[in-house]
């Protein structure tokens, strides 16, 4: 064998004889070369560490864990266990072994411990007030000993003395009755992880209650420096806390779409179409339901209603024909998620679920239409349609109550209603009487503009006898006022009005189910974000165990950030 590969060999064995063998490692090349991957030959990794003067083992133990009172049993244990390594080892012991409860620990191996850790956590954080209090046996032994006037600390206010090696509270209430742990506390630093333990096992112990509640029980025997804020900064992180009272997220409300702004299209140019009922309608001595599809425009706020049959697609596509034939194709049509209608009847969200989505969107494009649907469970997105849709309800309550129905008192009351909606005012009403009706989507739709003008308005020869040019002067007409009394109404924001952090890839958060109780919400991870043309955040993307959504964010509960 080669003397360099038994050198190569040799080297690989570890560092130490790498160091020792630095003199005699041959100038010469090899002759042949070790590979990386052999996998006779065992490599080794080199790591190195930085330690301070308080990064002690008992410090790093302490950071190790996530509750107090596994760290009080940990440090009890292990005094348990020096206790009797110090007896055994102990050359001129006289007295017998230690007895411990074969149970288990006791109360006072409890306390011993804490106050151990505490002692630990005073040396790391008070160490210049350790070295100028000077130590006491007792707390009416401390009365004797004054600080000096050189003393100078963060705990001045709070008269510290130190007794058996603990810091604690001198202060004002020597004389009260009360027990000796309440009037002394045991002063800890603001930020600490022990700290923070303390503070999360009162948060438990006392039921998950506010700052105020647990830094009252805190204060029973531990004074915390900036106690409010810390106990508010630990609370505020609980997860549990999180679970049960984070809120659904929000954001500015957005920019008007341009389908509801844009003035001198026709009636129905752009529509939502939403899903009403089931109505009970008899027939014969059976009863059938029957489903109200109701069209508004997203401009005028004129309605269409239109009885639906069932909720196959089939029926859903002869109720927007007979929309078209009456009152045009629209170029634009918004509706919800056909698999997440919210507000409706189980029956009616089971029944959207079978919609053939694309034979839909087929017949609506060959009719020039575009389908646009909202994020699911996104109802407020579709506050157009849903708002007429709860003035139905309310009219068709008040007209029928519980009476029994037929197909054509369906339709004929459907069409009633749809009149008294277009007859609605879409502006602020006046109190002049010399200012003209409110607005209406009717005087667009029908041509009556105001029933005050006279019968020969459009009589004189100012070449307005043409009935085409009438019917533009009322148009032109609508239009304008439109502009002067509706669209001003749109600009103020009445929710949302501040902008909000925007969720984020990455972002840990429940995703909030209606139909199950809050314990049940499943929790998801933020895939993508669909920022709109202002860069804020309405929908997103979210992956939980079981699937992958599309949610708008008030729909989900932002836990975490990434």
């Amino acid at each position: 064998m080669p003397n360099e590969f038994v050198k190569a060999r040799q080297w690989f064995r570890g560092p130490d004889f790498l160091w020792n063998c630095q003199d005699s490692w041959p100038d010469q090349p090899a002759i042949f070369s070790v590979a990386d991957t052999d996998l006779e030959i065992k490599s080794h990794t080199i790591c190195t560490t930085k330690v301070t003067a308080n990064d002690t083992p008992l410090q790093q133990l302490l950071q190790r864990f996530s509750s107090w009172d596994k760290l009080q049993k940990s440090i009890a244990w292990l005094s348990r266990f020096k206790d009797c390594v110090l007896w055994k080892y102990d050359k001129n012991r006289s007295a017998d072994a230690p007895s411990f409860n074969p149970v288990g620990l006791t109360v006072q191996e409890l306390e011993n411990a804490s106050k151990y850790i505490v002692q630990l956590v005073q040396q790391e954080a008070f160490p210049s007030d350790l070295a100028c209090l000077p130590d006491c046996k007792s707390f009416e032994e401390t009365m004797q000993h004054c600080c000096s006037t050189k003393y100078r600390s963060s705990l001045c206010k709070l008269r510290p003395c130190l007794v058996n090696g603990t810091i604690c509270i001198g202060g004002r209430l020597r004389r009260s009755d009360v027990f000796e742990q309440q009037k002394h506390q045991i002063i800890l630093p603001y930020r600490h992880h022990v700290t923070d333990l303390i503070i999360n096992h009162y948060h438990h112990t006392e039921g998950h209650c506010g700052t105020l509640h647990v830094l009252a029980s805190v204060r029973e025997k531990y004074w915390i420096v900036k106690g409010h804020s810390a106990v508010r900064r630990v609370v505020r992180r609980c997860k549990g806390c999180k679970l049960r009272h984070a809120k659904a997220g929000s954001q500015i409300m957005g920019a008007l779409p341009k389908e509801r702004i844009t003035p001198g299209n026709p009636p129905f140019t752009s529509v939502g179409v939403d899903y009403m009922g089931p109505f009970p309608v008899k027939i014969g001595r059976s009863q059938v339901k029957r489903y109200g599809c109701v069209f508004t425009c997203m401009c005028t706020r004129a309605v269409h209603n239109e009885v639906a049959h069932s909720l196959d697609t089939s029926s859903f596509i002869n109720a927007f024909r007979r929309f078209s034939s009456r009152r045009g194709s629209a170029s634009d049509v918004f509706s919800d998620n056909g698999t997440n209608f919210v507000g409706a009847e189980r029956e009616l969200r089971e029944g959207m679920v079978k919609w053939n989505q694309t034979a839909i969107h087929s017949h609506l494009c060959q009719r020039g239409a575009n389908w646009h649907f909202n994020p699911p469970i996104a109802s407020h997105q579709g506050g157009v349609w849903e708002r007429v849709i709860r003035s139905i309800r309310r009219i068709l309550q008040a007209i029928v109550g519980n009476a029994s129905l037929t197909d054509e008192s369906l339709c004929t009351l459907l069409a009633d209603v749809e009149r008294i909606l277009n007859n609605r005012p879409i502006a602020a009403l006046s109190d002049d009487v010399r200012d003209l009706r409110a607005l209406t989507p009717n005087m667009l739709m029908i041509g009556k503009l105001d029933c005050s003008l006279p019968p020969d308005k459009f009589a004189t020869a100012d070449g307005y006898r043409r009935s085409w040019r009438t019917v533009q002067w009322l148009a032109d007409a609508f239009w304008k006022r439109w502009l002067r009394d509706y669209l001003p109404i749109l600009q103020l924001r009445q929710k949302w009005v501040r902008p909000t952090k925007n969720f984020g890839v990455g972002d840990l958060v429940l995703v909030v189910d209606e139909m199950n109780p809050r314990g049940a919400w499943p929790k998801g991870i933020v895939d993508e974000v669909y920022p709109d043309g202002e860069g804020a955040v309405r929908s997103v993307r979210v992956r939980t165990a079981r699937a992958v959504y599309t949610r708008d964010i008030r729909k989900l509960c932002l836990l975490e950030a990434a």
